[in-house]
């Protein structure tokens, strides 16, 4: 596992486009640039999911937590 599709969410937080895929990436970009709520929407969800899960704060208290099982 792991990767990109660990914290987006395809049309929530975020568009997913294939690597490669020019056409594809340039529909999605119109569509936004088109549809400016879901485009601060899906700002907003993803700001949201940044500060639950990889604000600085609580990754150094996660890491903390992980070297200090070293300790014990």
């Amino acid at each position: 596992g792991g990767g990109i599709t660990e914290w987006i969410s395809d049309g929530v937080n975020g568009i997913t486009v294939p690597f490669g895929a020019n056409n594809q990436f340039q529909q999605a970009v119109v569509q936004l640039l088109e549809k400016s709520e879901k485009l601060k929407a899906m700002g907003e969800n993803a700001t949201a999911l940044w500060n639950a899960r990889f604000h600085p704060k609580d990754h150094l208290t996660c890491l903390r937590s992980f070297y200090a099982s070293f300790l014990k």
